[in-house]
């Protein structure tokens, strides 16, 4: 059944996907930087283009936004941000990409 839900949902591409978009945070904004306002959003931006990118090569709906946000946000506290930070940007993330699948 595991190999199911794995195929349905994307679960490999959706994985690597929020492996990248962690690195790609951490490479901006590392651990002791991150109350830099520049530096967060700069980096935010970035995540943000590789994500819709990701979401529209593979079509991503919903469901499968809501699983790469939350794989994200436990990526980003494995990377040593604070819960509350990480779940600020995942949340982020999550929001900006639900506008754009409206438009």
């Amino acid at each position: 059944m595991g190999y199911w839900l794995t195929r349905l949902f994307d679960l490999d591409k959706i994985n690597a996907a929020s492996d990248t978009l962690a690195g790609m945070f951490l490479r901006h904004v590392p651990t002791d930087k991150r109350h830099n306002p520049r530096l967060v959003e700069s980096g935010f931006r970035d995540m943000l283009i590789y994500a819709k990118a990701e979401k529209r090569q593979h079509g991503w709906g919903g469901v499968k936004l809501a699983i790469l946000t939350n794989r994200l946000l436990w990526k980003l506290v494995e990377k040593g941000y604070p819960k509350d930070f990480s779940k600020e940007i995942s949340t982020r993330l999550a929001i900006f990409l639900a506008q754009e699948s409206i438009r």
